[in-house]
């Protein structure tokens, strides 16, 4: 009977093991492995950390920074802390990467860094810089590090922008000149205003686009930096020479310094042809009126003659008009004394005073030099702005008589 009881057992334990792990057999009917065991037998006392570290960082294992202290051994002390050298900014004891947990591995050793670029993770990554793994271990010098064709002017080592560079977003890091150069010169564009398209999934040369004269008519020049012209703000990076002018010149009086007194803001946000209004100039000024203009009833009205952004000339006229006979002419305007050089005809250089330079039809001071003698003071006595320098009429004429007697050739 004993004897039958110990071949019965033996005969079960023969089944039991047989069928463990066999195909139609019982199962290990036990807890499941669980990923974080993926951390071998130290995931068996810190369950915690294997667990953080599994979310963050699930190519590090512990033997990367932790060695073996005590072969076969386990309790404190049996395996060693890393020195600043192998980690130079760890997180946490706990393992918790937080937030800067998205750079990964990284984050484990060089948290400070991590930290810094968490609010620009969207767009950078470890990688993005650091391109080649150049030793098989994590240890010093372990990544590569970007040369200027990749990172320009870098912000510096700690990875971190100022309070005044963190408006141009992440391009500060690689171009930290140029937005160290738009600080000072009082600039507050994004980068996108301008590089509006994306041309590589990889940064480095040509990686943006560069605008082109329509988005950017005149530009300060590649460091971004303006001069005087500053006091214009962003309206001076693309239209430079306007403004270059303005503050160089007479500008054009109260509204020198302040671009939105003729130009509102039609497209807040936006740039672009068109992203501000042209105001007329007779919307300030109605008295006056244009003589033989091609762009009256325009914005442009009065523009042949006048520029409304400075000139060296007196009363915003032109260095350089247009001509209807033979092109751009130089005009050098500084005074109102009527037949002198420098006024409205020259003494020096018959033909090139501001009134002659279009005439080729009137009896008097023609562009080509000829032409009867006449009155030699300001032509607007007799030729009013208000009237598009038509004549006066006979009766106002009259009262420049004495005048005119004492000045007559």
């Amino acid at each position: 009977m004993r004897r039958a009881a110990r071949l019965i057992a033996s005969a079960l334990l023969v089944v039991a093991f047989a069928g463990c792990g066999t195909d139609g057999a019982t199962k290990y009917q036990g807890n499941a492995p669980t990923a974080a065991q993926a951390y071998g037998l130290c995931a068996s006392c810190h369950v915690p950390i294997a667990n953080r570290m599994l979310v963050s960082a699930p190519a590090l294992r512990c033997e990367t920074c932790h060695a073996d202290a005590t072969p076969n051994a386990y309790g404190p002390g049996h395996r060693t802390l890393p020195t600043k050298a192998q980690v130079p900014h760890f997180p946490d004891p706990s393992h918790a990467a937080g937030a800067s947990g998205i750079f990964r591995e990284c984050a484990y050793c060089h948290n400070n860094f991590a930290t810094n670029l968490v609010p620009y993770s969207n767009d950078l990554e470890c990688e993005t810089c650091h391109v080649e793994q150049l030793l098989p271990t994590y240890s010093p010098g372990h990544r590569s590090l970007p040369g200027p064709e990749l990172v320009p002017a870098f912000s510096g080592p700690a990875h971190r922008l100022t309070a005044d560079q963190v408006r141009f977003g992440y391009c500060a890091f690689c171009h930290n000149d140029k937005v160290t150069n738009m600080i000072a010169s009082d600039g507050d564009l994004p980068c996108q205003y301008c590089h509006q398209t994306k041309l590589s999934d990889e940064y480095g040369p040509d990686h943006q686009s560069i605008p082109g004269p329509d988005l950017v008519p005149s530009f300060p020049g590649p460091a971004h930096l303006l001069g005087a012209e500053k006091v214009y703000a962003e309206c001076a990076y693309c239209h430079n020479s306007v403004t270059v002018d303005a503050v160089t010149t007479s500008g054009h009086g109260r509204q020198s310094l302040e671009c939105e007194g003729c130009h509102t803001n039609l497209t807040p946000g936006q740039v672009g042809p068109d992203h501000r209004s042209i105001t007329a100039c007779k919307q300030c000024h109605p008295g006056p009126r244009t003589h033989h203009d091609p762009l009256v009833g325009t914005a442009y009205e009065c523009a042949v003659c006048h520029t409304p952004h400075g000139s060296p000339n007196i009363l915003l006229v032109r260095p350089e008009i247009d001509t209807p006979q033979g092109g751009p002419q130089p005009v050098v305007f500084t005074n109102l004394d009527g037949l002198a050089d420098g006024s409205f005809a020259s003494v020096s250089r018959p033909g090139s005073g501001v009134c002659e330079i279009c005439h080729t039809t009137t009896e008097f001071y023609r562009a080509n030099g000829t032409g009867e003698p006449h009155y030699p003071y300001p032509c607007f006595t007799c030729h009013p702005h208000a009237q598009g320098f038509r004549p006066l009429d006979v009766d106002a004429l009259a009262t420049l008589a004495p005048v005119a007697a004492h000045a007559a050739p």
